[in-house]
């Protein structure tokens, strides 16, 4: 699905079908080169390899083989389909936990109380309790703003940032998983900070300075986080992607709405 976003930073995740009977459709890079639409900051990041998330998903097919027995007459073509299959259930049933947790959280940091299950609205607000013993800050925050950086070409939509201290912060729903000694193992990922480092660029117009977070949050409640002091360099980073991306895709939004 791709994401993608007016030059006033408005969301165009879905555009009408050519019939419109038949409603909305994701939105492509073909539309956002007739509707001069600026792509997400996750659509960017989608060039680069991802060893963290393709081993996770090489684990979850592994998984599904171990545990699926073979049916009675079954060819090896039958077998993979059904463990490919199943493996994409779960990554999907993991994708839509991640979803109800970040819409309880934003739900909860507009006063809507009672939004969803109980336990994902438990673990909204210790969320937010965690983010104001973190950062010493209980007023001031704007959940999920999103914006348009026109010079670069992308937008996008940050899950929850402080104007007035310049901070960046971004949910990761996960599984916490620990090594024989009991030790949380890595949650972080490369392109995690190059994420915040395009919200930070996006919402305040630099990045040196801005203080960052990566919150994680497991499916249980459990929370820790990873901090990031960004720099300069960490921008021109990004826009060296930014600049891939568009000579990949042959569309450069940035010039087409100047």
């Amino acid at each position: 699905m791709g994401h993608y976003y007016k030059i006033d930073g408005t969301p165009c995740h879905k555009v009408p079908y050519a019939n419109p009977e038949k409603g909305l459709r994701d939105t492509t890079v073909r539309d956002a080169r007739k509707l001069n639409l600026l792509p997400s900051v996750t659509e960017i990041l989608n060039i680069l390899a991802k060893p963290g998330l393709e081993n996770w998903k090489q684990q979850q097919t592994m998984l599904a083989a171990l545990t699926l027995p073979r049916i009675d007459g079954e060819t090896d073509d039958e077998l993979i389909k059904r463990i490919k299959q199943d493996a994409k259930e779960h990554a999907k049933e993991a994708a839509d936990i991640g979803t109800a947790i970040h819409e309880a959280i934003h739900a909860a940091w507009n006063n809507h109380c009672g939004f969803g299950a109980g336990h994902w609205n438990s673990i909204a607000w210790d969320v937010i309790r965690y983010i104001k013993e973190l950062t010493g800050l209980e007023n001031g925050w704007i959940p999920e703003k999103p914006f348009a950086d026109i010079d670069l070409g992308y937008g996008g939509t940050c899950d929850l940032h402080h104007p007035k201290e310049r901070i960046v912060i971004d949910y990761k729903t996960t599984e916490f998983h620990f090594d024989k000694n009991g030790k949380l193992k890595s949650l972080v990922w490369p392109e995690q900070r190059l994420q915040l480092v395009a919200y930070a660029n996006g919402l305040f117009g630099q990045v040196e300075g801005v203080v960052a977070y990566n919150l994680y949050v497991d499916y249980a409640g459990s929370i820790c986080h990873e901090k990031y002091n960004l720099k300069e360099e960490d921008a021109m980073y990004f826009w060296h992607i930014c600049r891939c991306w568009q000579s990949a895709k042959n569309y450069f939004p940035g010039e087409s709405v100047a």
